[in-house]
């Protein structure tokens, strides 16, 4: 399926897109809707053309974005366009170079602009040219326009509330079309997911940690006011309980505090080998990458050299085909002269039916048994060898001969009379 890509967004202080042409316009509009979830799709018709155009918040004035521009034609399953563009918005923070997870597994911008050129700007588009491919099956031809809507009217829809069908419609009847999805939680055992499980555990762990170190200080603070209040009998006994009690309690409290860190040394140990699959499926994805280049390079070269053979053969083929045209020509001169020799020798009473002419042979050529080329082949004559043509037997082309003590049938194009 053909269609054109943009990819668009505002990753730092101002807009940018690729390609760079009039169609920023209609971007900025699809990105200006106010949407209360972070991922929306905005569609614009003009003429025959379709804009299908994708808007992934990063931010509170951070977004980007990717427009299809389809040509007399319009989907019919947005569900199916959405997770072709959530997959593309995955497949950038993997990699890192223009989008990337932060530490709470929210997807933030890694760059200041989209700079037209960047191979992963080509890897997207070539990616979201392939998933587009495989749509066919929820397209349809683009209506008429409805020309009693006006051309500035806008609709508003929640993929998750409203009918699909009253979605498609509006979509090729109104000038801009927008819905809204949201993306909810991040699948618990995707990266996301476990870094913002990770983030959270993290701060509890925290909040806890303070409350222990509160409650140990204000332990202590208790012990040293107890030995005001009673007499140094009493506040030797009570203080001797009161040390058994809070040596008990500070034990508890640090036998805690140790297995909150042992369980956030666990979790930190666990993230590191979180990154380090990270970084091994990033690698194993270059290496791919540079795999299928490879291949691709190749396979042009291979395809260079058959176009060379091919124009070999077929100028090989233009010299054949001149060289028959050159020995027809002269077989046909050559039946005529010897028509004349022939008429000469019947006049001078020679017998007809016994009249051989002595001819050489211009290539190895087959003699067959019948006149006709599927007959079978009684043996090869080589190229200047002599034979005797009884003339006055030609059928099909083919006249019969005798080489040596062998008769046959010889095609008139391999023989040349003397």
């Amino acid at each position: 399926m053909n269609s054109d890509i943009y990819i668009f967004g505002k990753l730092g202080t101002s807009y940018s897109q690729c390609p760079d042409d009039f169609t920023n316009e209609i971007f900025l509009k699809m990105s200006s809707w106010y949407s209360p979830t972070n991922t929306w799709i905005s569609i614009h018709r003009k003429g025959e053309l379709m804009y299908y155009g994708y808007v992934r918040k990063l931010g509170t004035d951070h977004y980007i974005g990717f427009c299809s521009v389809l040509n007399g034609m319009i989907v019919t399953d947005f569900n199916v366009l959405f997770d072709l563009f959530d997959n593309i918005i995955t497949h950038l923070a993997v990699n890192g170079e223009i989008l990337k997870y932060d530490d709470t597994g929210n997807i933030i911008a890694n760059t200041q602009s989209l700079v037209y050129g960047k191979p992963i700007l080509n890897q997207v588009k070539t990616l979201l040219k392939e998933g587009l491919s495989e749509l066919y099956i929820n397209l349809k031809k683009l209506p008429p326009e409805a020309y009693n809507i006006s051309a500035s009217e806008s609709k508003q829809f929640d993929l998750h509330l409203d009918d699909i069908s009253t979605i498609v419609s509006a979509s090729w009847n109104y000038s801009y079309t927008f819905i809204s999805k949201d993306s909810g939680v991040p699948v618990p055992d995707s990266y996301q997911g476990i870094l913002k499980r990770l983030h959270k555990e993290k701060e509890e762990l925290e909040i806890t940690r303070s409350s222990l170190e509160t409650k140990i200080h204000k332990l202590e603070k208790e012990k040293k006011q107890q030995g005001v209040v009673f007499t140094l009998s009493v506040i030797t006994f009570i203080c001797f309980l009161t040390i058994l009690v809070v040596n008990k309690s500070l034990n508890k409290t640090q036998n805690d505090l140790a297995l909150s860190q042992k369980t956030q040394k666990n979790i930190q140990i666990e993230l590191d080998y979180t990154k380090a699959d990270f970084v091994n499926a990033k690698k194993k994805n270059e290496e791919i990458q540079s795999s299928f280049l490879s291949k691709m390079s190749e396979k042009d070269r291979e395809i260079f050299s058959l176009q060379e053979k091919n124009e070999q053969m077929a100028s090989d083929l233009k010299k054949l085909q001149s060289k028959l045209r050159d020995i027809r020509l002269e077989n046909k001169n050559l039946k005529i002269k010897n028509n004349q020799y022939i008429k000469r020798q019947y006049q001078s009473g020679i017998s007809h039916s016994e009249t051989t002419i002595k001819a050489t042979v211009t290539m190895n050529s087959p003699l067959r048994k019948e006149s006709h080329p599927i007959s079978y082949i009684i043996m090869d004559i080589p190229k200047g060898e002599y034979v005797n043509v009884f003339y006055h037997e030609h059928i099909n082309n083919y006249y019969k001969v005798r080489y040596k003590n062998t008769i046959g049938y010889l095609n008139d194009i391999f023989i040349e009379f003397e």
